[in-house]
C-alpha cells in the first residue's frame, strides 16, 4: 500500500506543479487569492483535514491529499489494487477492459454519448489506465465545474451501467488495437509486447494487459460485472487528491466512495520467471515495408592516429548480421 501511495503522489503532484507555477488571483505578488488558505510547500502530500475512520468508512491510511490553494483545478487519482495480473486463465485482458467499462462507458443514469455531451462543455474528463498490477481512475476539472463533474464520475465508479452495447464498442477497439495498431503501426511497441511475453512466459506478467485476441473474444458482460464486484472494494482503493479543493470535497469523495462492498481479493504472488541462460534472439515476421538499416564496426588505426581508433561502415556484402523481412501474417 505504500507504494501505491507514493505512485499517487506524483500523478498528483504533476497537474499540481504546473498549476502552481503560474500566478492566479494575487500569487504573482506572494499573497493568496482573498478567502484561500495558503499552502507554504504545494510539492508535499498532506493529511490536510484528518478524521476517524467508523467502521465501512475510509480509512485516513487509504487517502493521499495534495491541497494547492491557488490551482484552480481539483484532481481526482482513484487507485485500485486491480491489474491484468489478476486476469483468469483464458481471459487475458478482463481487468483492463471492465476499467474501460467504468471511464469509457455509461452508467445506470446516463448513457455514455449523454456522459460526453455532459463533459464538454466542461472541458473536463475522467479516464482509466489498466496496467500489471494496477488500475488508476483519473479525472481533472476547474473548480467551478467540480459539483457537476464530481456527480459525473461517482456515478462512473459507484454505479457503472454494464451495458452490453458498450462492451461491444469496447472489444472492438481492443480487438483493433491488438491485431492492427499493435502488429503495424508500432514496431517498438510489438517488440516490448514480444520481450515481456518470453521473460514473463506461464506467469501473470506474461501478457499485454490489453489481452489476447482469442481471450478478449471470449469475455462476457457477466464476467466484467463479477471482476468489477471482487476488485473495486473499498478495501482494496487509495483516494488520492489534489489541487484547489475544499474540505467538504475531502470528506463527500470518502463518505461516497465508503459505499462499495468491504473485502479484498487475494493478493497476486510477485511472479517467478525462468532463469535466462545464453542467447536468445525472438524473430517476429509480419508483412512490412522495406526498412533501412546501418551499422558501424570498430577497427584498429595505425599507432600514429591520436585516438588509436576509428569508425568504419561495412561494404556491400560484408554484413555480418542479416535481417530477415518476413512475410507470414502471423
Amino acid at each position: 500500500m505504500n507504494s501505491a501511495r507514493w505512485i499517487l503522489t506524483v500523478l498528483l503532484w504533476l497537474p499540481a506543479f504546473s498549476w502552481a507555477s503560474q500566478p492566479v488571483g494575487n500569487a504573482l505578488c506572494g499573497v493568496p487569492e482573498p478567502g484561500a488558505d495558503h499552502v507554504a510547500n504545494p510539492g508535499t502530500p498532506q493529511r490536510a483535514f484528518p478524521t476517524v475512520a467508523r467502521p465501512g468508512q475510509i480509512p485516513e491510511s487509504a487517502l493521499v491529499l495534495l491541497p494547492v490553494a491557488n490551482d484552480p483545478t481539483v484532481s481526482f487519482r482513484i487507485w485500485f489494487q486491480a491489474g491484468s495480473q489478476e486476469d483468469p486463465p483464458g481471459k487475458e485482458g478482463l481487468a483492463a477492459l471492465t476499467a474501460s467499462m467504468l471511464a469509457e462507458g455509461s452508467t445506470r443514469q446516463h448513457s455514455y454519448q449523454q456522459i460526453v455531451d455532459l463533459l464538454y462543455p466542461m472541458a473536463a474528463e475522467y479516464s482509466a489506465s489498466a496496467s500489471v498490477e494496477m488500475t488508476v481512475i483519473s479525472g481533472r476539472v476547474h473548480r467551478d465545474n467540480l459539483p457537476g463533474f464530481y456527480r459525473l464520475l461517482s456515478e462512473a465508479i459507484l454505479s457503472p451501467g454494464f451495458r452490453q452495447e458498450d462492451l461491444d464498442r469496447l472489444k472492438s477497439d481492443t480487438l483493433s488495437f491488438l491485431s492492427s495498431s499493435l502488429r503495424y503501426a508500432s514496431d517498438e511497441d510489438l517488440a516490448k509486447a514480444v520481450l515481456y511475453q518470453e521473460i514473463f512466459a506461464g506467469t501473470p506478467y506474461g501478457h499485454l494487459p490489453a489481452g489476447l485476441i482469442q481471450s478478449v473474444q471470449s469475455i462476457a458482460l457477466d464476467e466484467v460485472r463479477a471482476f468489477y464486484r471482487a476488485h473495486y472494494t473499498r478495501d482494496n482503493m487509495v483516494i488520492g487528491l489534489g489541487g484547489g479543493y475544499d474540505p467538504a470535497t475531502v470528506d463527500r469523495l470518502r463518505a461516497d466512495l465508503a459505499k462499495l462492498p468491504a473485502g479484498k481479493p487475494p493478493t497476486v504472488p510477485p511472479p517467478s520467471p525462468r532463469p535466462i541462460r545464453g542467447l536468445h534472439v525472438t524473430i517476429v515476421e509480419k508483412p512490412t515495408t522495406a526498412t533501412a538499416i546501418s551499422r558501424a564496426t570498430r577497427s584498429t588505426c595505425p599507432a600514429a592516429s591520436p585516438t588509436g581508433t576509428r569508425w568504419r561502415w561495412p561494404t556491400p556484402g560484408s554484413a555480418s548480421i542479416a535481417i530477415r523481412r518476413a512475410i507470414s501474417t502471423r
